[in-house]
């Protein structure tokens, strides 16, 4: 059973992962109720965001390769805007992964199928697309820190 590639895409995106969890977790509640633009709303709302499409990606790569898929502790979180849940729901996420990539091996990655917007990816693929998924929202976060920063700063002048 070779598996290389598969514990690398899985050990890069459990990185990216814990990385936004940590940064999302050093927000203050200010920032995290924080109105941003797009479909999210909120920075809680990119966190529940970030946790429902983790679970989606990995399930969409079981399924196409007809592997079981362990059930989510969170399956409705992209509904949630409680903090707690949220962080719980992003630890979730590691323990999901884990336990569904266990049967995954590389030979799983070459697998095709059609994401629900119409786009086909290979099973690599759509693992590669998830840990940048997972890092435009970090990057996100970040942008909407430094705007917060911005506008404290100017609220003292």
């Amino acid at each position: 059973m070779a598996r290389a590639v598969v514990e690398a895409l899985i050990w890069e995106g459990e990185r990216a992962r814990k990385e936004f969890a940590d940064f999302a977790r050093s927000l203050p509640l200010t920032v995290l109720e924080r109105q941003v633009e797009g479909e999210q709303g909120s920075v809680k709302g990119i966190v529940a965001h970030v946790c429902r499409a983790a679970y989606f990606f990995l399930r969409a790569v079981l399924e196409a390769n007809q592997l079981p898929v362990p059930t989510p502790g969170y399956p409705a979180i992209g509904n949630s805007r409680d903090l707690g849940e949220l962080f719980a729901a992003l630890d979730d996420v590691r323990d999901f992964t884990f336990r569904g990539a266990r049967v995954l091996e590389d030979r799983h990655l070459a697998t095709q199928f059609t994401a629900p917007w119409g786009q086909v990816y290979s099973c690599e693929q759509f693992l590669e697309h998830a840990l940048v998924h997972i890092l435009r929202h970090r990057r996100q976060l970040e942008r909407v820190v430094l705007g917060a920063i911005k506008s404290w700063e100017g609220e003292e002048s």
